[in-house]
């Protein structure tokens, strides 16, 4: 029977992945000329401030 670390991913796991997806995307299109330095500031901006969140999330839990 497989345990639960091998069954499924935790919240931070995905959190994790999901970010990195995000920013990979974004390296990509970037690179692709879809989108300009403004953009992938605001973006990164959003991202950082999503970590932050959860970062505090876990220090002052409601």
């Amino acid at each position: 029977m497989p345990t639960q670390a091998c069954s499924s991913p935790t919240k931070d796991e995905l959190r994790r992945r999901a970010l990195l997806a995000a920013r990979r995307r974004l390296s990509e299109l970037r690179e692709a000329g879809e989108i300009g330095d403004a953009a992938v500031r605001a973006v990164e901006d959003d991202l950082r401030r999503i970590e932050l969140r959860a970062f505090l999330g876990k220090l002052y839990p409601s």
